[in-house]
């Protein structure tokens, strides 16, 4: 687990620094559609809505949670109960406790 932990920790933090057209360099061309121009104007539009550190804010997660409620009817049904969150010692561990 801290393995896949560290590797997620690798890659936001080249995705940190990656241009829109480095990480469209590192796709397969099908993620294109037909228009790599379009895929890298919605890289560039939506990067800052990554988190950097892999850690989500509450709200963050509310947003989700209140959109994927929105939409489907089976998770509308359940009972939704954030758990607590038990991930974060491998994070810091991953991020060499920055």
């Amino acid at each position: 687990m801290q393995a896949l932990v560290n590797a997620f920790h690798k890659t936001l933090k080249w995705l940190e620094k990656a241009t829109p057209e480095q990480i469209a360099a590192t796709v397969p061309e099908e993620y294109f559609l037909g228009d790599k121009a379009l895929y890298v104007a919605a890289v560039k539009a939506n990067k800052p809505v990554y988190s950097l550190t892999g850690v989500i804010p509450a709200a963050g997660m509310k947003s989700a949670a209140d959109m994927l409620l929105a939409f489907d009817d089976e998770l509308k049904e359940r009972q939704h109960r954030p758990r607590k969150d038990l991930r974060r010692p491998l994070r810091e561990k991953g991020r060499g406790g920055q």
